[in-house]
């Protein structure tokens, strides 16, 4: 026996074996060193969340460690994740088998649903069963093409049968898929038959768990912190989650040491099966159907930048929903990097790229770029994920570009700037605000303050030009107070900012975003007049010479009429069309004009069937050349129903129409028709719900709370942004994922 088997190294054993002891360093011979593996002397610990998705990417379970609880662990992970599939919307290639071609066919998958599997990277077909089993053969016959290389004889459907072992019970994948079903059902196993625990004890288990699952709930609703600096039990404060606990101690008073659910990485398992739970109604939410992108990027509190990605779809009753599907923490915002972490995260919730129709991002350059940027990308691998650009964003940043333009406006800004420093630089000068003329104030502005202004924030300058409007006489004051009391360096800022002031609220440019609405010269010149006389400010005469007050000796040659209305109020008005133009590109100003012809108001007046029918030619994928004829017939009888159905007259926007549609099952009758304006109602226009985001993030983590980990982290705003499907969960969801994804102690 010995020729044929060579005996096994038990010094490589080491996942097995007891790190703790120490052994003596094996004497080997010079010619064989080289050819000796050395025993790792520490065990390396697996990251379950790390385990490639793709049967492709996969290597051997014995590859990962070599103890059989461990890879039990990996076996569990596998089997809650189920068989990994594309999307249904995916195109399965052909491939040329003699003189035939052929593909897979996805109603396999209905046939083999509990193992069969797909890589959508090497496009063959793969065994989860026999793949998770394939180390412990013991002899049996199998086929590695279903566990190592993968299968792709398209034209012998027999070989699925043949692998299965139809009529055969000992057939080894019947015999791995038994064993499969054994894992998940702890309560079958050998090692809890050889540990009966009572149903009391079972029972005091769960109370248990229950109380620290009730416990996580309180405080991913709430957004607190977990952990305390000190847990002892001589601590004043053990921190949130078990001074919670100390309120019902009653439930761990007397249990084991091992037994009582409480320790750290108890809360965080609990904590991510709260936000696996969640992102599953999320993604059955969206059934495999199409969605949006909304991104944004920024820095948390430990300066570790963070990607958040929510999804915009429309949901099975038609409304339109935006969901937090996670935080991913990028190493840099480059491109390739924000892909990558993104197609990452699709994985492991089981999306696909090509189920995107629209992109919309902030206003970062590495989000906008025309070639390499992450619009771009996705744009290669999904012709029809339209980038749209945040509108608001896009309003704001067109201002702010001309802003930068004009020498006059650019300098009022920074003015501005020195003003909001002068003035709000400290507590005293923000209460002297609220307190002159404080009845005055109360009635104008309420609790009004200076607001400094945002390249990206949403009408940031007009609510700051605003405040200065309202606020003029107790910025006066208090610019008065600092020139007089102050220091030097603040009273020459002071001075020149009130006499900057004065002369900057005499110009049209402290009402720019009025120039820019184009109502007129006339109409803008009498409300700054109007207020030049309100707070007593001298009046300029636009007949009279223009001064350069950069230059103030040197003649212009032309009055201030001809400087302000031409050189500045045209120039503006020019710009920003240009800016208009060069922001919103021919084809988001294509979808927007085809997307009116679906405006209910006024008995369907804005309907256009040829507006609607050049509207499916931006979506190819979506529509074929069959379906696009059967659209065209469609819409004639759909407008034809909706302006007969009285139910339809009083709707206000395209969003209502969805709504209605699915509650009287029009969908269904036009299932075409609702399909488009499905596409056009979850096309993106704003990242507002991806900023309210990123202030979940402000709360859940803080500068106390700087050390938690990014998936930790992106457990927690999931759970605490998705209130509604969170609350949603109960107990023994949770309790049965705890059951599965690893063996306990403590039987549940």
């Amino acid at each position: 026996m010995e020729r044929y088997f060579q005996k096994r190294n038990r010094s490589l054993d080491d996942d097995a074996a007891d790190t703790s002891i120490s052994r003596p360093p094996l004497r080997l011979k010079q010619s064989h060193v080289a050819a000796t593996i050395v025993p790792h002397t520490t065990q390396r610990e697996i990251d379950l969340d790390e385990l490639p998705y793709d049967p492709a990417d996969r290597k051997r379970i014995s590859k990962y460690t070599r103890n059989p609880k461990k890879q039990d662990e990996i076996r569990r992970t596998y089997l809650t994740r189920g068989p990994y599939r594309p999307p249904p919307n995916f195109y399965y290639p052909y491939r040329d088998i003699g003189s035939d071609r052929r593909r897979f066919n996805p109603e396999w998958f209905k046939e083999y649903g509990g193992w069969l599997e797909y890589s959508d990277k090497v496009h063959k077909a793969f065994c989860l069963c026999y793949y998770l089993f394939k180390d412990c053969n013991e002899g049996q016959a199998g086929n590695d093409a279903f566990a190592i290389k993968g299968w792709n004889s398209w034209n012998k459907k027999c070989r699925l049968d043949t692998h299965v072992g139809k009529g055969n019970v000992n057939s080894f994948h019947n015999v791995v898929v038994k064993r499969c079903d054994a894992l998940m059902n702890q309560d079958q196993s050998i090692q809890v038959a050889l540990d009966r625990q009572t149903d009391f004890t079972k029972n005091q288990n769960r109370i248990r768990l229950n109380t620290s699952i009730d416990s996580v709930r309180y405080l991913l609703r709430q957004g607190l912190a977990f952990r305390g600096h000190d847990e002892s039990k001589e601590s004043k404060n053990k921190g949130n989650f078990r001074e919670l606990n100390e309120v019902v101690r009653n439930s761990i008073r007397n249990a084991p040491e091992n037994c009582q659910w409480i320790c750290g990485d108890i809360q965080k398992e609990i904590t991510s099966y709260f936000a696996k739970i969640t992102l599953k109604s999320i993604i059955e939410e969206i059934g495999g159907d199409v969605f949006s992108l909304l991104i944004d990027e920024a820095s948390d509190v430990s300066d570790k930048e963070q990607m958040t990605v929510v999804l915009r779809y429309l949901s099975k009753r038609g409304f339109i929903i935006e969901r937090l599907v996670g935080v991913v923490h990028v190493k840099e915002t480059s491109a390739i990097c924000l892909k990558e972490s993104l197609q990452k995260l699709f994985t492991d919730i089981g999306l696909s790229i090509q189920q995107v129709r629209g992109q919309c991002y902030d206003g970062a350059s590495n989000m906008r770029g025309e070639f390499n940027g992450l619009k771009s990308k996705i744009l290669q691998e999904n012709r029809s994920a339209y980038y749209v650009h945040c509108f608001a964003h896009q309003l704001q940043l067109a201002i702010v570009a001309v802003a930068k333009k004009n020498e006059d406006i650019s300098d009022f800004f920074y003015m501005i700037s020195v003003l909001f420093n002068v003035v709000g630089g400290s507590c005293k000068r923000k209460d002297m605000i609220k307190e002159k003329h404080r009845d005055d104030i109360r009635k104008a502005i309420g609790n009004q303050t200076l607001q400094r202004a945002g390249d990206t924030r949403w009408g940031s300058h007009y609510r700051t030009l605003s405040s200065i409007v309202k606020l003029f006489p107790a910025i006066v004051s208090v610019l008065k107070y600092v020139q007089k009391e102050g220091k030097n360096d603040k009273k020459s800022q002071a001075r020149g900012s009130a006499n900057t002031l004065s002369q900057s609220l005499q110009k049209k440019d402290q009402d720019i975003l009025n120039a820019i609405s184009c109502n007129g010269w006339n109409s803008l010149l009498e409300k700054v007049y109007l207020f030049c006389d309100e707070h007593h400010i001298q009046r300029e005469n636009m007949h009279e010479e223009y001064v350069n007050r950069h230059a103030p000796r040197r003649k212009t040659n032309k009055t201030n009429l001809q400087h302000y209305k031409i050189e500045v109020l045209n120039s503006v008005i020019d710009w920003q069309l240009q800016e208009f133009d060069d922001r919103f590109n021919e084809v988001n100003s294509a979808l927007l004009r085809h997307m009116a012809a679906f405006n209910p108001k006024d008995s369907f007046a804005a309907f256009n069937k040829e507006s609607l029918v050049k509207l499916v030619e931006f979506y190819p994928d979506d529509f074929d050349s069959d379906k696009l004829d059967d659209l065209g017939h469609e819409l004639v009888t759909y407008i034809d129903n909706m302006r007969a159905d009285q139910r339809f007259d009083s709707l206000d926007g395209i969003a209502d129409l969805a709504k209605l549609m699915v509650e009287t099952n029009k969908h269904i009758t036009f299932p075409l028709v609702f399909h488009l304006l499905k596409l056009v109602l979850i096309l993106p226009v704003a990242t507002a719900s991806v900023e309210r985001r990123f202030s979940a993030m402000n709360i859940v983590k803080k500068k106390l709370r700087n050390k938690m980990g990014d998936q930790f982290m992106s457990d927690c705003l999931i759970c605490y942004v998705e209130k509604d499907l969170f609350s949603a969960i109960t107990n023994d969801e949770v309790v049965g994922l705890f059951k599965k994804m690893k063996f306990r102690e403590g039987k549940l």
